[in-house]
Protein backbone atom coordinates (compact mmCIF):
# COMPACT_ATOMS: atom_id res chain seq x y z
CA UNK A 1 0.00 0.00 0.00
CA UNK A 2 1.31 3.42 -1.02
CA UNK A 3 -0.09 6.50 0.73
CA UNK A 4 -0.63 9.66 -1.32
CA UNK A 5 2.62 11.61 -1.54
CA UNK A 6 4.71 8.65 -0.34
CA UNK A 7 7.81 7.47 -2.15
CA UNK A 8 7.72 4.00 -0.59
CA UNK A 9 5.10 1.50 0.48
CA UNK A 10 4.52 1.10 4.21
CA UNK A 11 6.33 -2.27 4.17
CA UNK A 12 9.27 -0.81 2.26
CA UNK A 13 9.44 2.13 4.66
CA UNK A 14 9.46 -0.23 7.64
CA UNK A 15 12.31 -2.26 6.17
CA UNK A 16 14.34 0.85 5.23
CA UNK A 17 13.94 2.50 8.62
CA UNK A 18 14.85 -0.73 10.40
CA UNK A 19 18.04 -1.01 8.32
CA UNK A 20 19.03 2.59 9.02
CA UNK A 21 18.62 2.08 12.77
CA UNK A 22 21.22 -0.71 12.83
CA UNK A 23 24.35 0.16 14.78
CA UNK A 24 22.96 3.38 16.26
CA UNK A 25 22.93 3.98 20.04
CA UNK A 26 19.74 2.67 21.65
CA UNK A 27 19.85 4.67 24.87
CA UNK A 28 21.05 7.92 26.34
CA UNK A 29 21.06 11.52 25.18
CA UNK A 30 23.15 12.67 22.23
CA UNK A 31 23.83 16.38 21.83
CA UNK A 32 24.35 18.01 18.45
CA UNK A 33 26.17 21.29 18.92
CA UNK A 34 26.37 23.66 15.97
CA UNK A 35 29.84 25.15 15.50
CA UNK A 36 28.47 28.33 13.92
CA UNK A 37 24.69 28.59 14.57
CA UNK A 38 24.28 31.78 12.54
CA UNK A 39 25.91 30.26 9.49
CA UNK A 40 24.22 26.91 9.96
CA UNK A 41 20.67 28.26 10.35
CA UNK A 42 18.49 27.10 7.50
CA UNK A 43 20.44 23.97 6.56
CA UNK A 44 18.00 21.18 5.77
CA UNK A 45 18.51 17.54 6.67
CA UNK A 46 16.74 15.25 4.21
CA UNK A 47 17.42 12.04 2.25
CA UNK A 48 20.99 11.55 1.10
CA UNK A 49 22.65 8.85 -1.00
CA UNK A 50 21.87 5.39 0.41
CA UNK A 51 20.06 6.93 3.40
CA UNK A 52 16.40 7.79 2.79
CA UNK A 53 14.87 10.06 5.44
CA UNK A 54 11.25 9.01 5.57
CA UNK A 55 8.24 8.61 7.86
CA UNK A 56 6.62 5.31 8.77
CA UNK A 57 4.27 5.91 5.83
CA UNK A 58 7.13 6.21 3.34
CA UNK A 59 6.82 9.98 2.95
CA UNK A 60 9.98 12.08 2.59
CA UNK A 61 10.65 14.26 5.62
CA UNK A 62 13.15 16.94 6.54
CA UNK A 63 14.64 18.71 9.54
CA UNK A 64 15.84 22.31 9.52
CA UNK A 65 19.15 22.49 11.39
CA UNK A 66 18.86 25.92 13.01
CA UNK A 67 19.71 25.21 16.66
CA UNK A 68 21.53 22.78 18.94
CA UNK A 69 19.75 19.48 19.48
CA UNK A 70 19.31 17.00 22.29
CA UNK A 71 18.34 13.67 20.78
CA UNK A 72 16.86 10.90 22.91
CA UNK A 73 18.15 7.58 21.63
CA UNK A 74 15.12 5.83 23.11
CA UNK A 75 13.05 7.66 20.49
CA UNK A 76 13.06 6.11 17.01
CA UNK A 77 12.64 9.42 15.18
CA UNK A 78 15.50 10.99 17.15
CA UNK A 79 17.71 8.00 16.35
CA UNK A 80 16.91 8.23 12.64
CA UNK A 81 17.74 11.94 12.66
CA UNK A 82 20.99 11.17 14.50
CA UNK A 83 21.90 8.59 11.87
CA UNK A 84 21.15 11.07 9.11
CA UNK A 85 23.31 13.73 10.75
CA UNK A 86 26.43 11.67 11.48
CA UNK A 87 26.34 10.07 8.01
CA UNK A 88 25.73 13.31 6.14
CA UNK A 89 28.40 13.50 3.45
CA UNK A 90 28.36 17.32 3.30
CA UNK A 91 27.34 18.72 6.69
CA UNK A 92 29.35 16.25 8.79
CA UNK A 93 31.93 14.34 6.79
CA UNK A 94 33.08 17.24 4.58
CA UNK A 95 32.41 20.52 6.40
CA UNK A 96 31.69 19.27 9.94
CA UNK A 97 29.23 22.01 10.82
CA UNK A 98 28.42 20.40 14.18
CA UNK A 99 29.99 18.43 17.02
CA UNK A 100 28.44 15.25 18.40
CA UNK A 101 28.48 14.74 22.17
CA UNK A 102 27.46 11.14 22.86
CA UNK A 103 28.19 10.57 26.53
CA UNK A 104 26.48 7.18 26.67
CA UNK A 105 28.53 5.67 23.84
CA UNK A 106 31.65 7.40 25.12
CA UNK A 107 31.11 5.85 28.54
CA UNK A 108 30.52 2.39 27.05
CA UNK A 109 33.67 2.69 24.94
CA UNK A 110 35.76 3.68 27.96
CA UNK A 111 34.37 0.79 30.02
CA UNK A 112 35.01 -1.66 27.17
CA UNK A 113 38.57 -0.34 26.70
CA UNK A 114 39.32 -0.62 30.42
CA UNK A 115 37.87 -4.13 30.56
CA UNK A 116 39.98 -5.30 27.60
CA UNK A 117 43.04 -3.60 29.07
CA UNK A 118 42.59 -5.34 32.40
CA UNK A 119 42.18 -8.73 30.71
CA UNK A 120 45.29 -8.19 28.60
CA UNK A 121 47.37 -6.89 31.50
CA UNK A 122 46.39 -9.90 33.60
CA UNK A 123 47.65 -12.18 30.82
CA UNK A 124 51.02 -10.39 30.76
CA UNK A 125 51.39 -10.55 34.54
CA UNK A 126 50.80 -14.30 34.52
CA UNK A 127 53.08 -15.08 31.56
CA UNK A 128 56.01 -17.38 32.16
CA UNK A 129 59.39 -16.16 30.93
CA UNK A 130 59.24 -18.51 27.94
CA UNK A 131 55.71 -17.42 27.04
CA UNK A 132 56.77 -13.79 27.23
CA UNK A 133 59.71 -14.37 24.87
CA UNK A 134 57.63 -16.42 22.43
CA UNK A 135 54.72 -14.01 22.33
CA UNK A 136 57.04 -11.02 22.01
CA UNK A 137 58.33 -12.58 18.78
CA UNK A 138 54.80 -12.94 17.42
CA UNK A 139 53.82 -9.31 18.03
CA UNK A 140 57.11 -7.92 16.82
CA UNK A 141 58.90 -7.00 20.04
CA UNK A 142 62.64 -7.40 19.61
CA UNK A 143 64.30 -10.21 21.52
CA UNK A 144 67.95 -9.59 22.22
CA UNK A 145 70.68 -8.60 24.60
CA UNK A 146 69.42 -6.08 27.14
CA UNK A 147 65.77 -7.01 26.66
CA UNK A 148 65.01 -8.73 29.93
CA UNK A 149 61.61 -10.27 30.66
CA UNK A 150 60.69 -7.11 32.56
CA UNK A 151 61.54 -4.99 29.51
CA UNK A 152 59.54 -7.27 27.22
CA UNK A 153 56.50 -7.12 29.48
CA UNK A 154 56.82 -3.36 29.81
CA UNK A 155 56.71 -3.12 26.00
CA UNK A 156 53.59 -5.30 26.04
CA UNK A 157 51.93 -3.02 28.57
CA UNK A 158 52.76 -0.06 26.32
CA UNK A 159 50.98 -1.76 23.43
CA UNK A 160 48.00 -2.60 25.60
CA UNK A 161 47.69 1.06 26.55
CA UNK A 162 47.24 1.85 22.85
CA UNK A 163 45.20 -1.10 21.56
CA UNK A 164 44.26 -3.87 24.01
CA UNK A 165 41.90 -5.50 21.51
CA UNK A 166 44.68 -6.18 18.99
CA UNK A 167 46.86 -7.59 21.78
CA UNK A 168 44.10 -9.98 22.88
CA UNK A 169 43.34 -11.01 19.30
CA UNK A 170 47.00 -11.93 18.82
CA UNK A 171 47.08 -13.86 22.13
CA UNK A 172 43.89 -15.79 21.31
CA UNK A 173 44.83 -16.41 17.66
CA UNK A 174 44.28 -20.07 16.84
CA UNK A 175 47.49 -20.04 14.79
CA UNK A 176 49.61 -18.54 17.58
CA UNK A 177 51.50 -21.79 18.29
CA UNK A 178 52.44 -22.16 14.63
CA UNK A 179 53.45 -18.50 14.37
CA UNK A 180 55.72 -18.88 17.39
CA UNK A 181 57.29 -21.98 15.85
CA UNK A 182 57.95 -20.17 12.57
CA UNK A 183 59.54 -17.21 14.36
CA UNK A 184 61.75 -19.56 16.35
CA UNK A 185 62.77 -21.32 13.16
CA UNK A 186 63.86 -18.01 11.67
CA UNK A 187 65.75 -17.02 14.82
CA UNK A 188 67.62 -20.32 14.81
CA UNK A 189 68.41 -20.46 11.07
CA UNK A 190 66.11 -23.42 10.53
CA UNK A 191 63.92 -21.24 8.31
CA UNK A 192 65.08 -18.67 5.78
CA UNK A 193 63.82 -16.80 2.75
CA UNK A 194 65.49 -17.54 -0.55
CA UNK A 195 64.45 -16.42 -4.03
CA UNK A 196 61.04 -15.37 -2.78
CA UNK A 197 60.31 -18.66 -1.04
CA UNK A 198 60.35 -19.74 2.60
CA UNK A 199 62.60 -22.73 3.24
CA UNK A 200 62.56 -24.88 6.37
CA UNK A 201 65.50 -27.25 6.53
CA UNK A 202 65.89 -26.63 2.81
CA UNK A 203 62.28 -27.63 2.09
CA UNK A 204 60.08 -25.05 0.37
CA UNK A 205 56.95 -24.40 2.43
CA UNK A 206 55.48 -21.52 0.43
CA UNK A 207 56.04 -17.90 -0.46
CA UNK A 208 54.16 -16.28 2.43
CA UNK A 209 53.91 -16.71 6.18
CA UNK A 210 50.32 -17.90 5.73
CA UNK A 211 51.45 -20.70 3.42
CA UNK A 212 54.19 -21.68 5.88
CA UNK A 213 51.63 -21.92 8.67
CA UNK A 214 49.41 -24.10 6.48
CA UNK A 215 52.43 -26.33 5.84
CA UNK A 216 52.87 -26.80 9.58
CA UNK A 217 49.21 -27.71 9.98
CA UNK A 218 49.31 -30.20 7.14
CA UNK A 219 52.55 -31.81 8.34
CA UNK A 220 52.16 -32.03 12.09
CA UNK A 221 54.19 -35.24 12.11
CA UNK A 222 57.26 -33.15 11.25
CA UNK A 223 56.83 -30.68 14.09
CA UNK A 224 58.41 -32.84 16.86
CA UNK A 225 61.66 -33.10 14.89
CA UNK A 226 61.68 -29.33 14.28
CA UNK A 227 61.13 -28.66 17.98
CA UNK A 228 63.94 -31.10 18.76
CA UNK A 229 66.24 -29.05 16.52
CA UNK A 230 65.24 -25.91 18.38
CA UNK A 231 66.09 -27.45 21.75
CA UNK A 232 69.59 -28.18 20.50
Amino acid sequence: MVIDGAKYTIDEAKEIRSRLLEGLPKAGIVEIKLKNPKKTAGLVIRSIANRPFITEDGIEKKHVLDSNLKLNMDNVEDRLLYGQLINHTIFNKKYKVFDVVDKETEAENVISFKSLSREAEDIVLKMSDNDARDFARVIGIQIGIGNSISVLKKDMFDRIDVDPESFLNAWKDADKTYKILLKLCYDNDIAKKENGRILINGQSVGTTEGEALEYFKANKDLLPSIRKQLKK
